[in-house]
């Protein structure tokens, strides 16, 4: 059988790595640390609610569409991959770069 160049070709997007820190009171970036990103979620990590929380802000904060991304490894825990898919991927995650940096920038400020 042969291979059509669909099924050979690679995914389009890139993954994000991400600690989350679930039942925080709010949704938001702590910062960057190495090549992890640190998130506080205000959901609890109760059924799913904090994975969903996390998708939302996630999709709201880099401008995304909320079915471009996925957790593909780390559903049950606070270390997790997330797969953010399509063209604009790389624009996605160098606008949580961004927020990082401008976070860092403010912290130095003080």
């Amino acid at each position: 059988m042969r291979r059509t160049e669909k099924e050979t070709s690679k995914p389009v997007g890139r993954s994000l790595d991400v600690r989350v820190t679930a039942g925080a009171g709010e949704d938001r970036v702590v910062g960057r640390f190495g090549d992890v990103f640190r998130i506080k979620i205000g959901a609890p990590p109760q059924e799913g609610r904090a994975n969903a929380a996390l998708l939302r802000y996630l999709a709201e904060l880099l401008r995304i569409s909320r079915s471009s991304l996925g957790i593909v490894r780390g559903e049950h825990a606070r270390e997790k991959r997330i797969w953010i898919d399509g063209t604009g991927a790389e624009e996605a995650v160098k606008r949580l770069i961004e927020i990082c940096e401008k976070l860092k920038s403010n912290v130095r400020r003080r």
